[in-house]
């Protein structure tokens, strides 16, 4: 919390469960203005507002494919053809590079960083949803 979050501004941000337990991964709430401070700061490689939060080189790793040669147990349908990276699902950019790196939700939440048009983006729905409706996001994404 300390060398992430207080840095970047996230003070809605944090990772307990419902019993009080640190849980980084599904125990995890924000705002959505704290999460784009997060999503803003890996666009900037690092940066957020002239200060460095992470290496440009841990930032790299996590937005390079990793892990392909190893069965991967889930992926959700709007990612079926991606690669994962380190937290993210990389959408292949056409240059041998990612052109998009997301971490879309079960529950309908999906954050993603354009790394072509050099954006980040959230979107956050009203109810849970029941299923992925990957032809939405891409048209919001097109937009």
């Amino acid at each position: 919390m300390e060398k992430l979050c207080r840095p970047l501004g996230m003070r809605q941000t944090n990772f307990f469960d419902e019993k009080g337990g640190v849980n980084p991964s599904m125990g995890a709430t924000s705002s959505g203005l704290d999460f784009m401070n997060f999503l803003t700061m890996l666009l900037d490689t690092g940066m957020y507002k002239g200060k460095r939060i992470l290496s440009k080189q841990s930032v790299e790793l996590m937005l390079t494919p990793s892990f392909q040669d190893l069965p991967v147990k889930y992926t959700p349908s709007v990612a079926k053809s991606w690669a994962y990276g380190m937290g993210a699902w990389l959408e292949d950019g056409g240059n041998g590079k990612p052109g998009m790196a997301t971490a879309p939700g079960s529950n309908g939440f999906w954050p993603w960083i354009d790394l072509n048009r050099r954006y980040a983006a959230l979107v956050v729905p009203q109810k849970e949803l029941s299923e992925w409706k990957p032809d939405v996001y891409r048209s919001i994404r097109e937009e």
